[in-house]
């Protein structure tokens, strides 16, 4: 299944994947490959989309058609197999193509997710730390 993470840079820290366009000249992401393709796509229903109506709303209007939404293998998982998954995020890439700023900025979803997700697994600062490299 080709599924949809979230809108473009959500989409792209989970799928961290860089590929050639079609004519082979220039370096595209997973989500705009996916979106550029006439692959059949779905919404990833799990703990990290789930608090992104806005994001499903965004990604429809690139593609100019609805998505199926369906509950992805991720939203079966426990806090302990979640946090493995999002430590396995491109972080690195990112932080680099967002900046700490974005990702330490209260309205946006990594504090969302800390707060929704993993506040009683691990504290606040080991949190950061991890997202950010220290």
């Amino acid at each position: 299944m080709n599924w949809i993470h979230g809108h473009d840079c959500i989409h792209n820290l989970i799928i961290s994947k860089r590929y050639l366009n079609e004519y082979g000249d220039r370096d595209i992401s997973d989500y705009e490959r996916l979106i550029q393709s006439s692959l059949p796509l779905t919404w990833a229903v799990h703990s990290f989309s789930i608090d992104e109506s806005n994001s499903y709303d965004l990604v429809c209007e690139d593609l100019g058609y609805a998505l199926p939404q369906l509950l992805h293998p991720w939203g079966l998982l426990n806090t302990r197999e979640l946090w493995t998954v999002l430590c396995s995020f491109g972080w690195r890439e990112h932080i680099q193509s967002v900046g700490v700023d974005a990702i330490q900025n209260p309205e946006y979803i990594y504090t969302r997710w800390y707060d929704q997700l993993f506040q009683d697994y691990i504290s606040r600062d080991q949190y950061w730390d991890t997202l950010l490299g220290r």
